[in-house]
């Protein structure tokens, strides 16, 4: 750029000449378009977008964007391209993305530069949907017949934070029952004499939607069901009936525990009580027993013995012991004469094997008689009595000695007398 100037001395002088500028040029800056745009979450159709920047740059050649591919942002990436196009798309698998709920909005712009720098913005608007819930299988355990609680909603989850609720619940009937409590937990009661593993569907619900499905898997655990066993009763009598028998009756569903602990000889009051597997059962009266043989004629008495099945159930088996009167076979009588001889002796017998009260030397009016238990007597004529040597020959007298039986069982019978008889 040329100046042409003039100059004076002031006393008529002049001159002219020319200065020549030399203007450096400088950038122009840009005139650049905004942009703007919407994506939402989980829709395909709305997971993009996109637009062009205007510019306007006097500067030759820089009337272009700076490319930018796939800057990361909180919501999604951005890509331009010189021309100025863009696109923006949302990322879907950000936990940011999946926390937005129903009608909530955020927003996320990006700085876009021309070719001199100058700077613009790209804002979009991320809009929010409800995201379903997530229902995950779960596993549980309880005894045979025992009702379980089952918080399913613990392993639960829904990415927007919604509450969830439990909206129905179904299992074989065959194997128990479900319902829903108040609280979204379920309660399984499994099926009488039932256990193995049983499956539970339940769905769930985030109230804006959203459900999801899924199972529960409870696993019951046998326990040994008790057994049904009948009682048994039967009777014996003393010196008669000696043994009671019977077959108890016995039903279990736990398999191979349909049968008894066996018992062999086990010793009661009265007698002795045995027991099959099978449940075939024996009493044997101890009749030799003095508690037996003190039982009266109308006497009776009980005897109880517990049995057990395999698994341990009780039952009992009641035994009735009948008393009779025992009797001696026959009077013992024995002869004794005064001087020689002067004793007699014998054995009284009596039924079932009873056994005497003993009697030691009981005094008479002509001599002592003794009793053993065993039934053995002798008497012993007391000669020198005068009762004795006063009688005439062939004058007799007969001395009388009662025998009794122990009285261990109330009211005993006294036995039949002994009658040994004295001779002169």
């Amino acid at each position: 750029m040329e100046i042409t100037y003039a100059i004076s001395d002031g006393k008529g002088g002049s001159a002219t000449s020319t200065v020549t500028v030399n203007v450096t040029p400088l950038p122009d800056a840009a005139q650049l378009g905004t942009g703007s745009g919407t994506v939402k979450e989980d829709t395909p159709a709305q997971s993009t977008a996109s637009g062009t920047l205007s510019i306007v740059d006097p500067d030759a050649g820089e009337a272009v964007f700076q490319a930018r591919t796939n800057v990361p942002g909180t919501y999604g990436s951005f890509s331009i391209n010189p021309a100025g196009d863009w696109t923006y798309t949302i990322n879907n698998t950000l936990p940011l993305v999946q926390a937005l709920k129903e009608g909530e909005t955020r927003n996320e712009s990006f700085t876009v530069l021309s070719a001199d720098g100058t700077a613009t913005t790209v804002s979009l608007t991320i809009l929010g949907t409800n995201d379903g819930p997530v229902a995950n299988p779960s596993t549980a355990t309880t005894p045979e017949e025992t009702p379980v609680t089952l918080n399913v909603l613990g392993n639960d989850s829904d990415p927007d934070g919604d509450t969830l609720t439990v909206t129905s619940a179904t299992v074989d009937p065959a194997k128990g029952s479900v319902s829903i409590n108040p609280d979204g937990s379920l309660a399984f009661n499994p099926a009488p004499n039932f256990n193995g593993p049983v499956e539970i569907t339940y769905a769930i619900s985030d109230g804006k939607g959203g459900s999801a499905t899924s199972t529960v898997t409870v696993n019951v655990t046998p326990l040994p069901d008790a057994a049904t066993i009948s009682t048994g009763t039967g009777s014996t009598q003393e010196d008669t009936v000696l043994l009671a028998a019977g077959t108890l009756t016995i039903t279990d569903p736990d398999a191979g525990e349909a049968a008894f602990q066996v018992q062999t000889g086990v010793p009661g009051t009265y007698g002795s009580f045995s027991i099959s597997e099978s449940g075939n059962w024996t009493f044997t009266l101890d009749n030799g027993n003095p508690i037996v043989q003190s039982l009266a004629n109308g006497d009776s008495r009980t005897e109880s013995f517990t049995v057990r099945s395999v698994d341990g159930t009780e039952s009992t088996v009641v035994v009735t012991i009948l008393g009779t009167n025992e009797t001696i076979g026959a009077p013992g009588t024995g002869v004794v004469k005064e001087d020689n001889p002067i004793s007699a002796n014998g054995t009284l017998t009596a039924s079932g094997g009873a056994t005497f009260v003993p009697q030691p030397a009981t005094p008479g009016t002509y001599g002592s008689f003794a009793l053993n238990p065993d039934g053995t007597w002798t008497y012993l004529l007391d000669n020198p009595a005068s009762v004795v040597q006063s009688l005439g020959e062939g004058q007799t007298r007969t001395e009388v000695f009662p025998s009794r039986f122990p009285t261990a069982a109330p009211a005993p019978s006294p036995s039949p007398w002994w009658a040994p008889t004295t001779r002169h």
